[in-house]
């Protein structure tokens, strides 16, 4: 069988991969994020496609496949992965330790009183340091709006939540692809690990302030509605965000870019 994850960065594409690959024959072929069209020979290929339109996939691509599962995630909590995880790709701040500081400082404020700095003013402040390539709501709508793209292009596939994945709810993929759900085991290889941030799911009622949900509310409405994710707003009335999710989780990342020319989105 020949199975393809498809889905955006920082939606869980890489633990499904590995926990898809894990129930399949030994020889397998893993192949992980092409950006251009691969002929593919082996019988059984277990493959991870992120969408993004700067490496648009043609669709010829896809149909060399016998099963195509399309991860969605809540894009409320996909909005914080990428707030974090993006700074992996912000090369110019990398030689700059002084605009990392400035980053930290703030996402350190945020861990102490979450309900002081609202994730606008965070994505702003990353944006004037990172360069107008990192604006976040033009490349947020961009990509829900891919997503949307490629569903109707393949209605046949299996849309699968990553809410469901963290909760280790494998068998509607296990289902769809003829394979033993309890050998989906989604163990990411150390050299992947920086991908891996929290795996728990509704972690923005933390992080979204009151006038968050008033500016991300009319971008993302539709795109939950589309994917059934309730139009439910509520915060948590006492927010706690862990170091190790944020301020430290982005110094870590800034280590390992400096010392790797290797990227991957998750």
């Amino acid at each position: 069988m020949r199975v393809v994850i498809v889905g955006l960065g920082k939606s869980g594409t890489t633990a499904l991969l590995y926990a898809i690959r894990g129930a399949m024959p030994v020889d397998a072929q893993v192949l992980f994020e092409p950006h251009a069209y691969v002929a593919l020979e082996s019988p059984h290929v277990a493959a991870k496609v992120l969408l993004h339109p700067n490496f648009p996939m043609d669709d010829a691509f896809f149909r060399q496949f016998d099963r195509v599962v399309l991860l969605v995630r809540d894009p409320r909590d996909l909005l914080i992965s990428k707030a974090l995880y993006r700074i992996y790709g912000a090369r110019g701040m990398h030689g700059d330790p002084a605009k990392v500081d400035r980053f930290v400082e703030l996402l350190r404020a945020k861990e102490a009183d979450p309900g002081s700095v609202p994730i606008t003013r965070i994505n702003a402040l990353f944006e004037s340091l990172a360069g107008l390539a990192f604006r976040t709501d033009d490349a947020l709508v961009r990509l829900m709006n891919g997503v949307v793209a490629f569903h109707r292009a393949f209605p046949e596939c299996l849309v699968y939540k990553y809410e469901s994945m963290v909760a280790a709810r494998f068998e509607p993929v296990a289902q769809y692809l003829s394979l033993p759900a309890e050998a989906m085991n989604p163990q990411v290889p150390d050299s992947l690990r920086r991908v891996v941030r929290s795996r728990r799911a509704g972690n923005w009622r933390d992080w979204f302030c009151p006038e968050d949900v008033e500016h991300y509310r009319p971008l993302l409405s539709g795109y939950m509605e589309r994917y059934d994710y309730p139009d439910d707003w509520v915060l948590n009335p006492e927010p706690h965000i862990r170091p190790e999710e944020c301020s430290e989780y982005v110094l870590r990342l800034d280590r390992e870019r400096r010392s790797s020319p290797g990227t991957s989105a998750g």
